[in-house]
């Protein structure tokens, strides 16, 4: 004998997508999406799956995966499938590279210049393994930083999401220390004068 199943599906619990922003950004970046019924979704760029965050029921937020490439966006939940109507582009973030770089010596606290290019969005500029606190970029083409009390003679390094540049080495200068005197007194003797 057949039997009918009927199976009830509450129309809010329907996952539909209104719309995404941005529609363009390199690996990392994070994507806002609004809709309904968005509860417990997977997302998917170009079928390449991300991270899904701060999800409820009418919105969440998804990176785009580091091997993410341009192509519609997926979204699957439970009750159904939505796919973009338009592409996400995933820019590509050129490589930074370094230049040059000013004083090439100095001692811890040394003010240095780092000149190069494509210094947008850097997110770590290092002396060896030594992060470098602190910097600010000045343009695409410039930053400025302290050298760090705990600097070593090192490379001086540049991250962004395109990449890591490396330049020859910086030479951190010791300061002087004092590892013993001597003596460590004397006596002086007191004079008598005649009149």
């Amino acid at each position: 004998a057949n039997t009918n199943i009927c199976v009830s599906v509450n129309p809010s619990q329907l996952s539909t997508v209104t719309g995404f922003t941005p529609n363009t950004g390199p690996s990392a970046t994070t994507v806002t999406f609004t809709g309904t019924g968005l509860s417990g979704v997977q997302v998917f760029f170009n079928g390449v799956a991300a991270t899904v965050a701060s999800a409820t029921a009418t919105s969440f937020t998804a990176k785009v995966p580091a091997t993410a490439t341009t192509g519609p966006i997926t979204v699957v939940s439970d009750y159904g499938v939505w796919v973009s109507p338009t592409n996400f582009t995933v820019a590509v973030v050129p490589a930074p590279t370094i230049t040059s770089f000013t004083p090439t010596t100095g001692l811890v606290g040394t003010p240095i210049t780092i000149n190069g290019t494509n210094f947008t969005g850097v997110t770590a500029v290092k002396i060896g393994t030594v992060s470098i606190t602190g910097f600010t970029v000045v343009s695409a083409t410039q930053i400025t930083a302290t050298l760090p009390t705990t600097a070593k003679t090192g490379a001086i390094s540049v991250t962004t999401s395109g990449g890591t540049a490396t330049s020859t080495s910086f030479t951190v200068v010791a300061l002087p220390t004092i590892t013993s005197f001597t003596p460590t007194s004397i006596t002086i003797a007191s004079a008598t004068k005649s009149v």
